[in-house]
């Protein structure tokens, strides 16, 4: 018997009956790469979309562009963002590119109005109009930029699959969920840059792994990663003068156990810029999302108010990842709505981190908006309730 890919996850009453119902899959992952609890099939493969975000961070940090060009906490928080494009957000991506010698006509992301209301409307009060500052991804785009810049490789081309920053972030990304570069699928994200596809339980081990690194609970696998993100070293002639100034795939490293120096084969170490994008995310969830009506920032700071340590980090079409600590050990949590609708994802993720223990009962207040939506007709009288009906397999899937 073929496992169902999607389950029953969330209905949507009216009156005393169900009017809507949406599926999902769901993989909760620790650490050592244990399936600690599933619905649907937790091997199917999805669309990570910005979900991803914190991971593509990791390129700006570990090649050592963060560091080089004196990037604030509230700036890599900005980085792993999908915005609301209030005035600080706008601010804080535009620092970024300043700090390269760039500015926002360099973006490839495209344009969008705020997510956030009440900027939307001061914008169309005084009839502006919204640039790629505003663009929700205008953050990550950035910091590929900046690390373009600080790297000295092409700019106009910095979202092409085959770029030399992509092809490192995917070699990061893939080291992290346990899978070969190529075992990752891209398509193009909204924004233009590529967009992962991969098992769900696979990229619950990479945020499994960054609440472990976080946290200070746990080490790296021992086998180093291949692809290099390093300026090119004016005195090496190893390089290859029709490349993109950048060795993505070195020589094998070294038996670690054999050598004094470390195995990482970035200047700042995978492990270091895992704990500090947990750091940023963690100390300013309005920045990762905005103040107002967004489930990134209201969990992450529900959570942080029963001193749960947890990340989260929304994505397109019903995807959504939690990283976080359950017994001191790490666990990544994926999600993904099969038809993609937000209100399903929403009570999907709290319903799910309350069936795993992570959140307390007293947080079911604070989240109630996002957990049971009350359904309104135009009068805003409620008239039925968006409900998260799912009970999850424990270990294995049933």
């Amino acid at each position: 018997m073929t496992q169902q890919s999607f389950a029953p996850a969330v209905q949507v009453t009216r009156g005393m009956y169900v009017e809507s119902a949406h599926r999902g899959s769901i993989a909760a992952v620790d650490a050592g790469g244990r399936l600690v609890a599933s619905l649907g099939n937790p091997s199917e493969s999805v669309y990570l979309r910005s979900c991803a975000k914190p991971f593509q961070a990791l390129a700006f940090v570990c090649s050592g562009t963060a560091d080089g060009l004196g990037i604030t906490q509230e700036e890599l928080a900005v980085a792993c963002a999908s915005h609301s494009g209030e005035p600080e957000h706008q601010e804080l991506v535009a620092s970024i590119l300043r700090k390269a010698g760039l500015d926002e006509s360099a973006l490839r992301c495209g344009v969008h109005p705020p997510f956030d209301g009440p900027t939307r409307e001061a914008m169309q009060a005084r009839g502006a109009r919204p640039t790629a500052l505003h663009n929700n991804c205008s953050g990550k785009h950035a910091a590929m930029l900046a690390t373009a810049r600080f790297l000295d490789l092409p700019l106009e081309t910095y979202t092409d699959p085959d770029h030399a920053i992509q092809i490192a972030i995917r070699g990061i990304l893939g080291y992290l969920c346990g899978l070969e570069p190529e075992e990752i699928q891209t398509s193009p994200d909204g924004c233009t840059a590529p967009s992962f596809r991969m098992p769900l339980r696979s990229f619950s081990l990479a945020l499994a792994r960054l609440a472990s690194e976080g946290e200070g609970i746990s080490h790296l696998p021992a086998r180093p990663l291949s692809p290099r993100l390093r300026p090119r070293p004016d005195d090496d002639d190893s390089y290859d003068d029709d490349d993109d100034e950048l060795d993505v795939y070195g020589d094998e490293p070294e038996d670690p156990e054999e050598s004094s120096e470390s195995p990482d084969p970035f200047p700042v170490p995978i492990a270091e810029g895992m704990r500090r994008i947990w750091t940023a995310m963690r100390a300013h969830p309005h920045l990762v999302a905005g103040r107002h009506g967004r489930l990134c920032t209201d969990l992450m700071q529900a959570a942080a108010s029963f001193e749960v340590p947890l990340v989260a980090k929304s994505g397109a079409e019903g995807t959504y990842a939690v990283a976080t600590v359950r017994d001191g050990v790490g666990l990544g949590i994926t999600i993904k709505i099969e038809d993609g609708a937000q209100r399903a994802r929403d009570s999907a993720v709290i319903e799910t981190l309350f069936q795993l223990g992570i959140l307390p009962e007293d947080a079911r207040g604070p989240l109630a908006g996002y957990h049971r939506q009350t359904v309104l007709n135009l009068r805003q009288e409620p008239v039925g309730e968006i409900r998260s009906i799912f009970k999850l397999s424990l270990g294995l899937p049933s």
